[in-house]
């Protein structure tokens, strides 16, 4: 009887060890699983952060050539001398603000005019930060006599779109004179404290600035 009962813990240590042997592994195998689950997640909210981040830069991007276009168009109209698509583009109370400034220039009977006959627009540049727009002018006269203008625009979103939500005149025909720096490796016109002038071509021997096509 002792040597059966001595068998007996025999065989249930050895089934004792044997479930052992076969739980070990597949405790190992749920911890290796779990740590490759919480790593797979870091991966993936990695990736959704990177992604989230590439997305936003694009949103950016296409809003700032969006802008810039808008700009190019409010620039042209000043250029043509046609004040309607700028006010296509306004919002209500930009639009409330051109119909003023327009009644002051013609009266009551006010329209679309906008700008000088001389001096007109010879060239301009656009520059875009964040929601608003500076556009500086480059204009001349028959002299010829050249001058340059200023103007910020502000955009907003209305309705899934961009539009001007206030317009502001910065400088208004200035007067360029001779004593003018001229970066010829730019090909810019840099008046002190001034905004940089983008021109065409300066005419040295005359000591003055032109803008020949």
């Amino acid at each position: 009887m002792k040597s059966r009962y001595t068998l007996a813990s025999i065989i249930g240590i050895g089934v004792i060890f044997l479930c052992l042997m076969i739980a070990l592994p597949l405790l190992n195998g749920e911890s290796g699983f779990l740590r490759t689950a919480q790593s797979n997640q870091q991966v993936h909210a990695e990736t959704m952060r990177e992604e989230g981040e590439a997305g936003e830069e694009a949103d950016a991007e296409a809003k700032t050539k969006e802008l810039e276009a808008l700009a190019k168009v409010w620039a042209y109209a000043l250029q043509t001398r046609d004040g309607k698509p700028r006010f296509d583009m306004m919002s209500d109370q930009a639009k409330e603000k051109f119909i003023q400034e327009q009644i002051i220039r013609a009266g009551e009977d006010w329209n679309y005019n906008i700008g000088y006959s001389s001096p007109w627009v010879e060239e301009f540049k656009i520059e875009v930060n964040e929601w608003t727009a500076t556009i500086t002018y480059l204009t001349r006269t028959s002299e010829p006599a050249y001058y340059y203008s200023m103007e910020t625009v502000t955009f907003a979103e209305e309705k899934d779109s961009y539009v001007v939500a206030n317009y502001d005149t910065v400088i208004d025909a200035e007067k360029l004179t001779d004593d003018i720096h001229w970066d010829l490796d730019t090909g810019t016109a840099v008046l002190e404290n001034k905004w940089p002038i983008l021109l065409s071509e300066l005419d040295q021997s005359k000591g003055r600035l032109s803008a020949i096509k």
